[in-house]
């Protein structure tokens, strides 16, 4: 296995999913997973002892729909909602964003092309 020519036991790996695993698309659900990618983070996550975790603003169940049957710790949301290696989830109080995504919903209204998507906390204009 060639992780043992980079990594040791005392590692941890901080995985950014939308650019850095998956290529960027050019729309959010157009994202192609490599077939290879949830095995070779299963071997990893074996080898360093759970000691992985995926990061992006997605939200934490669109990366595990993605990255299936694989659970690791990971941050979705821009760390909103963060799931612990034991698998523990906790979601960050946030305030309410009703009046940013109708702004938001208003612009892509009169802009063919924008894609708003609205998330826990935060509101992602594409």
């Amino acid at each position: 296995m060639f992780f043992a020519d980079l990594l040791d036991s005392s590692t941890a790996l901080f995985l950014d999913f939308d650019g850095t695993l998956v290529d960027i698309a050019d729309q959010p659900d157009e994202i192609e997973v490599p077939s290879s990618l949830v095995q070779t983070l299963m071997s990893l996550n074996q080898y360093l002892g759970g000691a992985i975790a995926v990061v992006s603003g997605r939200p934490i169940r669109q990366i595990d729909g993605f990255l299936g049957p694989l659970r690791v710790a990971a941050a979705g949301v821009h760390g909103t909602e963060r799931r612990s290696a034991s698998g523990v989830m906790t979601l960050l109080s946030t305030h309410p964003m009703d009046a940013v995504e109708q702004a938001a919903r208003a612009l892509a209204a009169q802009n063919a092309g924008l894609l708003v998507e609205g998330k826990r906390g935060s509101i992602a204009l594409h």
